[in-house]
């Protein structure tokens, strides 16, 4: 707040910079999101450091609504993944 206060931008761009390039690319690499969602955030983090600087702060608390929502949904539960194949003295099994 202090930071705010004292219209101190620069830590709150760094921040945001640092969240969106690593949250955009989590999603893009991990699959559990849709795809557009990590585009937007690496987007927005690029959006900060133009004179559009709060139109990237509005679309961050926008995304993070999204965001929360569909993990919200999806309840933890797993995605599934395909059986893995096991070692045995004889060869490969289970695949």
């Amino acid at each position: 707040m202090n930071a705010l206060s004292n219209n101190a931008v620069a830590t709150n761009t760094a921040g945001m910079i640092v969240f969106g390039i690593a949250a955009g690319l989590a999603i893009l690499r991990g699959g559990r999101l849709p795809r557009w969602l990590g585009w937007v955030a690496i987007a927005m983090a690029v959006v900060v450091v133009t004179p559009a600087e709060s139109l990237s702060f509005f679309a961050l608390v926008v995304w993070m609504v999204i965001v929360s929502i569909l993990i919200w949904k999806r309840g933890g539960r797993p995605r599934p993944e395909p059986a893995a194949s096991v070692a045995t003295s004889s060869g490969v099994a289970g695949g």
